[in-house]
């Protein structure tokens, strides 16, 4: 079999490897297709500022078919589709029983872990999810990112109802569209704006999701304490840029008293947060998408064609390098970008 591997910073390979042997809990995977994440261009640019390690096979958003069980399993069958988590988590610890994404002995795939980058993939259960047969595997494949937005959005939940809110999302990435899109499409949320400084990523998201884009004057300055106490109109803000920018931006928008949730891992955050203070915010981190699979795989099931939006470029296995070291052209949208396994021209997620 074939499978991606970074071999340190700026070096990436294809190599060849025995097709692994099924063992007790565990299923064989056929991997389809596998989504490209920031941290797989942080990490190809030794840029990625989390744990990880080299060498390592690449990629944690994935999707492919069930193709050899072990003797006892019977919740899994050769021909399902699935996909599966990022975090390796351990299910015992204390940690797990708050939020297994902040397991005591986390690992993660594709991150310290080796990934889905490979034509097969032995996977233990716990971590698998499966989805419908007529389930595409190039939408199927963005469950993970859905996962991870659902998983801040669902924290901000809990403490404020959603009911005529208003919401702001910093950040028009593919993390971003996901917090858009379920809040849109799940949630039923109205009023929901994102807030994003490409003029062209702007119009993409405007025309491709009818998205209400604010594209110029994102930094607020509050001039005293009339303007911080009277004049901001969000209820919630979801922080997606990983910028320090995209955080004071975030917490000068919201009303005072309102609910900031954080996903970005930027390299270095500096920023003045006397307002977070002053405003009384709250504010809330989140990272990973385990505990959110089930509902994801469904709201892909029903949502798929307006998913695949989210993918604007498409590559065979073999094309790993030119996919890392994309520039994308004036005008030209990236929000994801997938390699596939399969052969096929007019490859389109089918099977």
């Amino acid at each position: 079999m074939k499978k991606i591997v970074y071999k340190k910073p700026g070096c990436v390979m294809i190599e060849g490897d025995d097709i692994p042997k099924v063992k007790e809990n565990e299923v064989m995977v056929e991997v389809e297709c596998v989504s490209l994440c920031g941290s797989d261009y942080k990490l190809y640019a030794g840029t990625y500022d989390a744990p990880h390690t080299y060498p390592l096979v690449m990629g944690h958003e994935w999707s492919g078919t069930i193709v050899t069980v072990n003797e006892d399993e019977n919740e899994f069958h050769p021909g399902d589709r699935v996909t599966g988590e990022c975090s390796m988590w351990c299910g015992k610890c204390s940690n797990c029983q708050k939020d297994k994404n902040l397991c005591a002995h986390i690992e993660k795939f594709g991150i310290t872990r080796d990934g889905f980058a490979a034509q097969y993939r032995i996977m233990d259960k716990r971590f698998l999810h499966k989805a419908k047969t007529q389930t595409d595997y190039d939408v199927l494949a963005l469950a993970e990112p859905l996962a991870v937005a659902l998983h801040g959005i669902k924290k901000i939940r809990k403490v404020c109802a959603f009911t005529g809110k208003k919401v702001a999302i910093i950040g028009g990435g593919s993390i971003g569209v996901c917090i858009y899109l379920l809040l849109k499409e799940y949630y039923k949320i109205k009023d929901v704006v994102i807030f994003e400084t490409d003029k062209e990523k702007a119009i993409f998201l405007r025309e491709t999701f009818a998205a209400e884009v604010c594209s110029s004057n994102m930094f607020l300055q509050n001039d005293g304490y009339k303007s911080i106490y009277q004049n901001q109109e969000y209820d919630m803000a979801f922080e997606a840029s990983g910028t320090s920018k995209g955080i004071i931006t975030a917490a000068h928008l919201l009303k005072i008293q309102g609910n900031l949730c954080l996903y970005g891992l930027g390299k270095d955050y500096y920023a003045d947060l006397k307002i977070i203070v002053m405003k009384g915010l709250h504010v809330t981190g989140t990272i990973g998408g385990s505990g959110e699979f089930e509902t994801v795989v469904q709201f892909i099931e029903e949502n798929s064609e307006r998913i695949r939006k989210l993918i604007t470029k498409k590559y065979y296995f073999t094309e790993i390098k030119t996919a890392l070291e994309h520039t994308p052209k004036e005008g030209e949208p990236v929000l994801k970008q997938q390699i596939y396994f399969r052969k096929d021209e007019n490859y389109s997620g089918k099977k």
